[in-house]
């Protein structure tokens, strides 16, 4: 469902020149207002996709749920930041994932921050209609 809501939000990964710009229209990043040469940042800026943010958000959790090098990654974070901070932290690196997989078009290529990601869960389809003998 995340994929559909990802691809069917961004309707074109050409309009985002920088992953900044990319970020921005995915409410991953704080709003700031510019007035007289200052700049306030606000952190519930209502400026972006929410439905972006949603799917990145549900998949940074659950990649700190799935992968432990995520959430190794998560927990360094939630040391120093608060937990939101941190979750959100999580969410850019996806983004950031996503970015580069569609600007690129090449396949995912399985590293997390250049780690191998090693995946202890195991995938539970196509379920067999009865246990193995």
């Amino acid at each position: 469902m995340n994929a559909f809501t990802v691809s069917t939000e961004i309707d074109g990964i050409t309009r985002f020149p920088t992953v900044r710009q990319f970020f921005s229209s995915c409410r991953l990043v704080p709003g700031a207002d510019n007035s007289a040469g200052r700049t306030r940042h606000r952190s519930g800026s209502k400026a972006g996709n929410r439905y972006l943010k949603l799917a990145f958000s549900h998949a940074g959790l659950r990649a700190v749920q799935y992968y432990p090098e995520i959430r190794a990654f998560f927990r360094a974070k939630r040391r120093r930041k608060p937990i939101k901070v941190a979750r959100t932290l999580v969410a850019l690196e996806v983004a950031r994932l996503v970015f580069e997989v569609l600007t690129k078009q090449k396949p995912f290529n399985g590293r997390f921050k250049n780690r191998p990601l090693s995946r202890t869960k195991r995938p539970q389809w196509p379920r067999r209609a009865s246990p193995p003998a």
